[in-house]
């Protein structure tokens, strides 16, 4: 196993977000790996607060052309207040922690510690001498199977006691039957769950009569000593292993069948040989997981992961390059798998009941740079719970359409959850909330990740049968432009810019068109239009033609007098100079509106833009600056970015809008963890190796000087081909490329754009 594909520690953790993260899409770990008390925390994919109840703003559009009217003569605060009270809704419910299982035992003396994760085999290991014993504990989340698994070796003279606790309402029973132990929690979730935030005096409220989520944990332990029930454990005595097998089960019905699904499910992983459930597992993951391969030379190291960060103030390392890159595909694979939910603000990993921004999805950024590599990676399936969220998203904004604003399509705000609700947030904030609460490009970015899996995928009929989301996306967006004042093109009013504020005459955040909003539009529309070609469309409603119609009356990205892209209709002066969201630079990345060949100007002043920025900022901002950097081929910036984010950052229950960093166990530190930072970061790094958005795979475009000499496999272009190369002294040395039918690939190596012959290979060995 080589350093890059593991995480190692001498220590356990003391702090959550100091464990390595297991998972398989649906139920997620986090073990602390203690010798005396252990916590290991579970979580359940689909638990999640509330019960999928319109929260809506009920103004059916009666406001918006006072609204606009406003915006256009500058009564911009007096335009907010009408938004925020006729057009934002209720909040987006939270997810939450399913519970905890707790493993004391009498040993002491703790010696020659080790913790480690295998992102290869995503195995967890645990292993210690006490009371002149050894103790060795194996653990992993197996997707095959549905379960979590523990095995354990332990010292015979020791007493072990398991039991389980939850932070929400639960009941917790204890048993063995058949030789084995067995514990059953099961509970409820709260009705309302409000975010940290809140203004409320009563954030959480249970109801035992509405229609909420129940869930079930069992878990069920065998061991080759004596097992009881001793009050609210489960004790093993005189034994020389116990395993521990677990699954869950979240449902609005809270049945006997829940109890008897999961009773089939662990009594037939606990009965199984246990090396065969392990391979299973093994073999599942490491399918998926060695799909790519990265190497980027550099010293070879044996220390700390943690060690290694600390180490990186000092001395970069490619080798913890390596291992980010490798730790964004880990994360992938660990929590989101199809027929999952999509990936929230932490994955599937949260240990708090009122949890920062709620762990919910925040649609304008967040949620969609957690699959900004998936596709990269070859792992398609793995983008199948975004998909899904989207369409749950979309269900529910036809109706925020018509019921707030009184128009055609669908539209959602810039937070959802497990419901896939689509209010726009902030009715009940304390503060002015119209400039994250109003966003309403967040359905278009949405579409962008169903038009992007088919050009990695060319799967003509995923793209047929959700195209009805993009063409209801587009209506909602025809229906809300509207003619400027000024000078008559199309923008989008009110708009807002994601959480930044303008100064004139105080503090504002409306404006006519915000320049991510109208760049979100016009690709949409574009990429409606491909599609209705590709497909054949019908337009019997003349839907693409009003489409394209709009599309040549857009308002058009405006630069400033200053050279940089304007982030407002109007050269406003920004509250921030150096705020962490960059919204206005959406159009350079993620999308390719703009790109070094087609629109030279706007890259210029994109750069302008993102060096006013600065690389500072939390963890996603870091990371989706490097992925900009990285597209205006500026490897260097991009590599300095990286670098920024890969800085250790000591544990702790901080919340900032600043800092970013990386935790000792390689998780993304917002602060607090955010599993977008991971995600950027792996995104980022094959940005600068390949990109594929204007009409070429380009091999090495933003390169530093750092990586001067590597190799790279299993990496997925756009039309679906599998990119592997290698290079020396920054120039391509060897390349193939592959295609299950495409014979030709025009590919840019070493600054010349060439045809390469393709050799056919299916891009997956084994089938998903």
């Amino acid at each position: 196993m080589r350093y890059e594909d593991k995480l190692t520690s001498s220590s356990a953790s003391k702090n959550w977000v100091e464990c390595y993260p297991l998972g398989n899409g649906n139920i997620g770990v986090m073990d602390h790996g203690e010798s005396n008390k252990n916590v290991i925390c579970i979580n359940d994919d689909r638990l999640w607060s509330g019960n999928g109840s319109d929260s809506n703003s009920h103004d059916s559009g009666v406001h918006i052309e006072e609204i606009r009217e406003l915006v256009n003569r500058g009564k911009i605060r007096k335009a907010e207040k009408l938004v925020k009270k006729h057009i934002l809704g209720g909040w987006a419910q939270s997810y939450l922690p399913l519970g905890d299982i707790i493993i004391e035992s009498d040993m002491s003396s703790v010696t020659n510690y080790s913790r480690q994760l295998n992102l290869q085999t995503a195995i967890h290991e645990v292993s210690y001498i006490a009371n002149n014993a050894e103790y060795k504990s194996e653990s992993f989340v197996s997707f095959p199977d549905g379960c979590y698994v523990s095995y354990n070796t332990i010292n015979q003279n020791a007493i072990y006691k398991i039991s389980m606790t939850s932070k929400l309402r639960y009941k917790c029973n204890y048993a063995v039957n058949d030789e084995n132990g067995y514990i059953s929690m099961n509970g409820i979730a709260p009705i309302i769950n409000e975010p940290i935030y809140s203004a409320s005096k009563n954030p959480t409220v249970y109801s035992e009569h509405k229609n909420v989520k129940k869930w079930l944990a069992r878990c069920a332990v065998k061991s080759d000593g004596e097992i009881c029930v001793m009050g609210d454990s489960i004790v093993i005595r005189n034994g020389t292993y116990y395993q521990l097998v677990m699954s869950t089960l979240v449902d609005l019905v809270a049945d006997c069948h829940l109890q008897s699904e999961l009773d089939n499910k662990i009594n037939k992983v606990i009965n199984d040989d246990y090396a065969s459930v392990k391979k299973r597992h093994i073999d599942d993951h490491i399918e998926k997981y060695d799909r790519c391969y990265l190497d980027l030379g550099g010293d070879e190291v044996d220390i700390c992961t943690e060690q290694l960060l600390k180490q990186n103030n000092i001395k970069n390392n490619n080798k913890l390059v390596t291992l980010a890159f490798n730790m964004g595909r880990y994360l992938t694979i660990a929590s989101s798998r199809e027929g999952t939910y999509a990936s929230n603000l932490q994955g599937i990993w949260n240990n708090m009941l009122r949890a920062p921004w709620s762990s919910n999805y925040t649609t304008n950024i967040n949620t969609q740079m957690n699959y900004w590599p998936t596709l990269l990676v070859g792992l398609d399936k793995c983008h199948m719970p975004m998909i899904d969220l989207i369409k749950r998203i979309y269900e529910n904004g036809k109706k925020t359409a018509k019921d707030t604003f009184n128009m055609s399509g669908w539209v959602c705000g810039h937070n959802s959850d497990g419901w896939g609700s689509s209010s726009p947030v902030g009715v009940h904030a304390k503060n002015n909330s119209v400039s994250f609460g109003l966003c309403i490009g967040s359905a278009g970015w949405l579409c962008r990740h169903i038009y992007e899996h088919y050009l990695f995928t060319e799967d003509k009929e995923f793209i047929e049968n959700h195209f009805v989301v993009l063409i209801e996306s587009a209506k909602f967006y025809l229906d809300y432009l509207t003619a400027d004042s000024e000078d008559g093109t199309l923008v989008c009013n009110p708009s807002a810019s994601p959480e930044n504020k303008y100064f004139k005459y105080g503090f504002c955040s409306l404006s006519k068109a915000s320049t991510m909003d109208i760049t979100i539009i016009r690709e949409l529309f574009k990429s409606v239009i491909n599609i209705s070609n590709i497909i054949k469309y019908e337009d019997s409603e003349g839907v693409i033609c009003r489409i394209s119609s709009a599309l040549d009356s857009l308002k058009q990205v405006q630069v400033s007098k200053s050279g940089r892209v304007m982030e407002w209709h109007d050269d406003y002066m920004e509250i921030n100079a150096k705020h962490r969201h960059i919204s206005h630079l959406y159009g350079a990345f993620p999308s390719s509106e703009w790109t070094e060949t087609k629109t030279p100007d706007l890259m210029r002043a994109t750069a302008l833009s993102l060096n006013k920025r600065g690389i500072e900022g939390t963890g996603w901002s870091i990371a989706w600056k490097s992925n900009v950097f990285a597209r205006l081929h500026d490897g260097q910036n991009a590599y300095n970015a990286i670098m920024k984010q890969l800085t250790f950052v000591k544990a702790g229950n901080n919340i900032s809008i600043g800092g970013g960093g990386t935790y000792g166990s390689m998780l993304c530190a917002h602060p607090p963890f955010q599993i977008d930072g991971n995600m950027g970061v792996c995104s980022a790094i094959i940005e600068m190796l390949m990109q594929s958005h204007d009409g070429f795979i380009e091999l090495l475009p933003a390169l530093p000087s750092q990586w001067s000499t590597g190799e790279v496999h299993g990496l997925i272009a756009r039309g679906g081909f599998k990119v592997s190369f290698s290079w020396v002294n920054c120039e391509v040395t060897s390349c193939s490329i592959t295609h299950k039918t495409k014979q030709v690939a025009t590919v840019k190596i070493n600054g010349k754009i060439e045809e390469i012959t393709t050799a056919y290979e299916e891009i997956y060995k084994l089938v998903d």
